[in-house]
Formats: structure tokens, C-alpha cells, sequence
């Protein structure tokens, strides 16, 4: 394989363990069915664009989004649920579940210490601890969708990421978790891989970042 000039990863699922799992740990806190929470957001895709859409563009807050989802879920489960008035508690019982993938930063580290690397997030512009998690700093550039108006699977935000990093897409590599944004990643030339298991992953990106894994051809 062509070795590549630049790393983008994304942020939740990658760097981090699945939302998907902190999803169902939130589904078991409401007692709702496994699935329950994916299948009312792309229930209300079939009427428009979704507000978890405009959430992640920074078209509305945290709090609105919430009490969109609450009424979406009752009139999907037919269930009285019932939300903390808190967001912020809202957003612990949501994602409170989730956890670092220290073996992917970790990779994220070593080919950062040789190539360009950058986070490309579909974020929520009230989440600002989240940088700290993965030690974001130690990236070359963070492009969060809250921030920049535009989202995953949209051409343009993955163009905008290249440009920043000042590489053409077909010059770097991008890691997501949803097949999606894999999907939009590539159309634009992006050299996409999608996350899997972390051991698979990296395996996929040694040849494409050989200066990274050097020490580790030296020592097979």
C-alpha cells in the first residue's frame, strides 16, 4: 500500500468504546427495549431531518434536543418516560457508559509523532469536556460539527478537514465507526476504514503509516 501523508480519526466509537453500548446501558436504565433509542431516531428520520441532525450542525441547544427526543420516545414506545430536568444529567445517564479506547489514542500517538493527524467529530457544541478524554491536544487539528455548522456524512465536512490539514483526501486516511460516514468518506476519496475491532484496525493502518510502526516491523 501507498504510504499516506495524514490520520483522521473519529471521536466517539473510535477513540472511545461504542455509544451503541452506552446506549443500551441507558435503554436498561428506562427499561426500554434493546435498540429502542436508534430505531426512534431513524423513525423520525422517514418525517424529515432528524433533530440529533441539527444538534451535532449547532442548530439547537442540548436541552432542546432532549425534550425533542423525550416526546419522540413516548410517542414511539407509547411509554410514559420521564427525563431528568437536567441535561447535563441527561447527558451522564446517555453517555455515561462510554470510555477511552487507550490502544487506539495510543496508535493515534504514534503516527502523529511522524504524520499529520486530526479528530473529526459530529459533536454537540454543549460537550466541551470531551477533548480531554482523548488528550485531543496532542492532534494536529479538531473539527467538530457543532463548531463548523455542517456534519458526517456531508462531502464538505470531510473536504474541510483535508484542507486544514493541508492534504488531498486521497493523500489521508479516515477511521469511523458508522458505515454512513465511511460511505461519505470515500466518495470524496478519503482512504476510509471502518472500525471494527481496535487490533484489525491498526493492522489496517501499519502499511499506511509505516515510519509509525517501524519499532514493530524491527522486532517481528
Amino acid at each position: 500500500m501507498t504510504e499516506l501523508d495524514a490520520a483522521i480519526f473519529d471521536f466517539g466509537g473510535v477513540l472511545t468504546t461504542s455509544i451503541l453500548a452506552s446506549f443500551n446501558e441507558f435503554e436498561k436504565t428506562l427499561e426500554l427495549d434493546d435498540g429502542t433509542l436508534v430505531d426512534a431516531f431513524r423513525h423520525e428520520a422517514e418525517t424529515g431531518e432528524p433533530a440529533f441532525f441539527l444538534l451535532e450542525k449547532g442548530l439547537i441547544s442540548e436541552a432542546e434536543f432532549y425534550e425533542r427526543m423525550l416526546q419522540n420516545l413516548r410517542e414511539y414506545t407509547r411509554k410514559d418516560i420521564v427525563f431528568p430536568q437536567d441535561p447535563v444529567e441527561v447527558r451522564r445517564m446517555l453517555f455515561g457508559a462510554i470510555r477511552r479506547n487507550d490502544d487506539m489514542i495510543a496508535a493515534a500517538v504514534r503516527i502523529g509523532a511522524h504524520y499529520k493527524t486530526a479528530i473529526l467529530t459530529n459533536n454537540v457544541r454543549e460537550w466541551t469536556d470531551w477533548r480531554e478524554w482523548v488528550e485531543a491536544h496532542i492532534f494536529d487539528l479538531i473539527i467538530d460539527s457543532s463548531e463548523v455548522g455542517m456534519r458526517k456524512p456531508e462531502p464538505e465536512i470531510y473536504l474541510l478537514t483535508c484542507e486544514k490539514l493541508g492534504v488531498k483526501p486521497e493523500r489521508a486516511a479516515f477511521v469511523d465507526d458508522i458505515p454512513t460516514n465511511i460511505e461519505g468518506a470515500s466518495a470524496v476519496g478519503l482512504h476510509a476504514i471502518q472500525f471494527t475491532k481496535t487490533e484489525e484496525v491498526i493492522d489496517q493502518l501499519r502499511p499506511l503509516f509505516p515510519r509509525a510502526f517501524s519499532e514493530d516491523a524491527a522486532r517481528a
